[in-house]
């Protein structure tokens, strides 16, 4: 009797840990079942941004909601697999092992899905146009211009000290001053010489005595620009201190009269007296252009593209 009892009391220990692994089992299946829920609120989240997207968005993010689908099946048939292994380790211990090896092969899949969610997250948002954010990341780096005759816009291109504009903005030769106004609020007044001109291309650089408390705006590879591509503008239209527009590219490639020597793009974005010298900026915040000129009763305009910008400032 008292070896059956021996016998009996192992049998229970064994059960009380069978239990155990059992309860740390389903405390984990629990933590899955919260990963899951985080992953529809990321999807609902998802879903409110991509509600102002374009046609290319609205495909992505059907493209995302797939793989995310088939990620739930995938997590849901690894869940299934786990639970039917804990129902057999309930009638056999030595399952025990095996379900050791199907727990970390499950939390290995939900890194690896999790990985996968965020790359397809990633992805998408790489799409998304956001105007607004756009705007807030650049305005501070963009100016007003005055000269004694004319009014305009630039930009900090490249170097903290450093202004790019149109050359019909300026109309005058290095080492003249000009006036520049911040946009910090006050816009307040600091004066700027023309270092550099390129009428041909109608390009002009302004340096400033002391570097401004923004950050220059960069250069973007337009190697990859299509038409139908989202740009925002930012300027001063009819003194109409930074005033933002978004647009789309509408052509390449396009001939001026006033400017025979290069190249334009065309955009369809309003531009007015005041806007020249103001910077095309794509969806990442990176300049594709610089605005040189609109046409008269007509809603295409053009801009300076980025690789005669980046030439010019290589003549240096």
């Amino acid at each position: 009797m008292m070896f059956v009892g021996i016998v009996v009391s192992n049998i229970d220990r064994e059960n009380n840990l069978l239990k155990q692994r059992v309860f740390v089992l389903e405390m984990k299946l629990i933590s899955v079942s919260s990963g899951l829920e985080k992953i529809d609120n990321d999807n609902t989240l998802l879903a409110k941004k991509v509600e102002v997207a374009d046609a290319d968005l609205r495909s992505a993010k059907r493209d995302s909601e797939i793989k995310i689908r088939k990620t739930e099946e995938k997590l849901s048939s690894a869940i299934s697999a786990v639970e039917n292994k804990t129902a057999e380790l309930e009638n056999n211990k030595a399952d025990r092992r095996e379900l050791g090896l199907v727990e970390f092969s499950l939390m290995g899949n939900i890194d690896n899905l999790e990985a996968n969610f965020k790359k397809d997250l990633a992805m998408v948002n790489d799409k998304i146009f956001d105007p607004a954010v756009i705007y807030e990341k650049t305005q501070k780096s963009v100016v007003k211009i005055e000269t004694n005759k004319e009014y305009g816009t630039g930009f900090l291109f490249g170097k903290k000290n450093q202004i790019l504009t149109a050359y019909h903005v300026v109309k005058s030769p290095p080492g003249i001053y000009v006036k520049v106004f911040l946009n910090d609020g006050v816009y307040s007044e600091v004066l700027g010489k023309i270092k550099r001109i390129k009428p041909e291309w109608d390009l002009a650089i302004i340096e400033l005595a002391v570097p401004l408390n923004a950050e220059p705006l960069m250069p973007a590879d337009i190697r990859n620009l299509a038409v139908g591509d989202n740009i925002l503008l930012i300027g001063n239209p009819n003194k109409f201190n930074n005033s933002a527009s978004a647009g789309i590219v509408s052509g390449f490639d396009r001939e001026l009269k006033n400017l025979p020597l290069l190249r334009a793009i065309q955009i369809d974005s309003s531009i007015d007296f005041g806007s020249s010298g103001s910077p095309a900026i794509d969806k990442t915040g990176k300049v594709i252009g610089l605005v040189n000129m609109g046409m008269t009763r007509s809603s295409f305009d053009f801009i300076i593209p980025v690789n005669y910008i980046n030439s010019f400032l290589a003549e240096e």
